[in-house]
């Protein structure tokens, strides 16, 4: 079973891979493999917060460049990164 695993998240994560090599290569012209790259590493900084005060709970994400907001919001995306705050009910 665990190869089958190993498998599908090889295939799952070549197919994303591929999606973005082409969704960065529809706007512009250049070499889309330098700029997913690029876009990837600088996704890799990016860091994920979730803070919790009373009943709200807030999503931040961090180190996320002006440029790299850009190109997501390029290849459709733009929302990916946004602040999300959710409300919890208090169940007694």
């Amino acid at each position: 079973m665990q190869h089958r695993t190993h498998i599908f998240l090889l295939v799952l994560s070549y197919r994303i891979a591929s999606a973005l090599h082409w969704k960065m290569s529809l706007p512009e012209e250049g070499n889309a493999c330098d700029s997913m790259d690029e876009l990837l590493r600088k996704l890799s900084r990016v860091e994920r917060v979730e803070i919790s005060i009373g009943r709200e709970s807030k999503v931040w994400y961090l180190n996320l460049m002006p440029d790299t907001r850009k190109t997501i919001a390029k290849i459709g995306l733009p929302g990916l990164f946004s602040e999300n705050v959710k409300s919890r009910s208090c169940n007694r």
